[in-house]
């Protein structure tokens, strides 16, 4: 995000947080700007498709002094689907392996997956996909279910997809 300093600084100035303790000042503000916004877009029943996320990652985004310029694309492009479930199948055997004897449930084994590698995804990975679900958990089922079919993973009731 280019002016992210700027942008910090003006998220920082105009959002007041009193009376939560122990968080970092202003990741706590983005969280509750961030939460206010989701209540604003309930309550005023704003379609999700008013403006696209592809769109929106092509936007030139800057702060200036007292407000925040979000300045659409003039041609947008393709940006494709982000990291393919391809390139999440070693990492995710891996994964497997290491933390096999955690007892976690399906979903918080893809959420600490994607804790573990979030930093080699893009920004596109977290898109949210038409079903609502966030398009790097759905491509770590991909692969894992390419795993299954490998044989490389176990498919029991029991065990979903863990050993």
């Amino acid at each position: 995000m280019k002016g992210r300093a700027a942008i910090e600084a003006l998220i920082d100035h105009l959002v007041v947080a009193e009376n939560f303790s122990g968080k970092s000042a202003l990741d706590l503000k983005i969280a509750l700007l961030s939460l206010v916004l989701e209540q604003l877009k309930h309550e005023r029943q704003t379609a999700e498709d008013v403006v696209d996320f592809e769109t929106y990652v092509q936007s030139t985004i800057f702060a200036d002094t007292d407000k925040l310029v979000i300045a659409a694309p003039i041609l947008s492009k393709d940006l494709g689907a982000g990291t393919a479930p391809i390139r999440l199948q070693s990492p995710l055997l891996v994964f497997l392996l290491l933390y096999h004897p955690n007892q976690y449930h399906v979903l918080e084994i893809i959420q600490q997956f994607i804790g573990k590698v979030r930093p080699q995804l893009e920004y596109l990975d977290f898109k949210k996909t038409r079903t609502g679900v966030t398009r790097c958990f759905t491509n770590t089922r991909f692969a894992a279910s390419v795993l299954r079919a490998y044989g490389l993973l176990k498919f029991t009731q029991r065990q979903a997809y863990k050993t």
